[in-house]
């Protein structure tokens, strides 16, 4: 059975609206939303309060088989936790798709959001990576053993905001890259936006970031509360600079499903 749950733009509150060849319509009050949360069935009131019962219900036939589902048969790295209004992803040799909550996710594939727009995505290392509105990331390199908690990510933000929180793979094995820097990641929880001339703005919200801008200039590290920039023209690494507004997309999923 088919397991995309679907969010309509018209406001409101949340109520079933079909349940056509497998598919759950949901109105916007709900959005987007992952039938799993922290390995547990959401329940109602989590998803939309008492209106999300019937819905509730439903995810239960929609979620059928377990496991997530990669495109061409390619290995998964991943899988969709929760999308908010849409995204698309680009898997290597294969055309854009839609995605939805509960896919997999593969090496090297693009993935893109729209306006008001979130994707949330948990790796098999338990890293997670939070995609804000407007954005393009490429997950450029996953390897990771889970017997010895080793193994090498690698992630290019070319344009909008992704938030990483760490899970088993750390320092010079975790490199998020920008049109402008790029950095080594000791953790543990941070955020990247990436401007339209490609200027990179990175916060830590915990732990501490290495970053090596792409002009030459000297590398920085950043702790914890600190925010910097790569301006697109080259200059290094600026310090104190202005944290973008926030993007709601980044908040915890449980957050944004309320």
């Amino acid at each position: 059975m088919n397991r995309r749950l679907l969010g309509r733009a018209h406001g409101g509150v949340a109520t079933q609206s079909g349940l056509e060849d497998g598919v759950l319509s949901l109105d916007r009050g709900c959005g987007i939303l992952s039938p799993w949360m922290g390995g547990q069935m959401a329940s109602a009131k989590t998803i939309c309060g008492v209106a999300g019962r019937r819905a509730a219900f439903a995810l239960g036939l929609l979620v059928g088989a377990t496991g997530a589902a990669a495109p061409g048969g390619a290995q998964t790295i991943g899988r969709v936790d929760m999308v908010e209004v849409w995204a698309e992803g680009t898997p290597p040799g294969s055309a854009r798709r839609p995605v939805y909550a509960h896919d997999g996710v593969v090496s090297h594939e693009r993935l893109e959001t729209g306006k008001s727009s979130a994707i949330h995505i948990t790796l098999q290392d338990q890293t997670e990576l939070r995609i804000g509105a407007g954005s393009n990331i490429v997950l450029d390199e996953f390897v990771f053993d889970p017997n010895a908690g080793t193994g090498r990510l690698v992630a290019t933000v070319s344009r909008g905001i992704g938030r990483f929180v760490t899970g088993r793979i750390k320092g010079d094995a975790f490199q998020v890259r920008t049109p402008t820097a790029t950095m080594g990641i000791r953790g543990t929880d941070f955020s990247v936006w990436v401007g339209p001339n490609g200027e990179t703005t990175i916060w830590v919200n915990e732990g501490r970031v290495e970053v090596r801008p792409n002009d030459g200039a000297a590398a920085a590290i950043v702790e914890t509360g600190e925010t910097v920039a790569t301006p697109g023209g080259g200059g290094g690494v600026l310090r104190n600079a202005v944290r973008p507004p926030p993007d709601p997309g980044l908040r915890h999923r449980l957050e944004i499903q309320r």
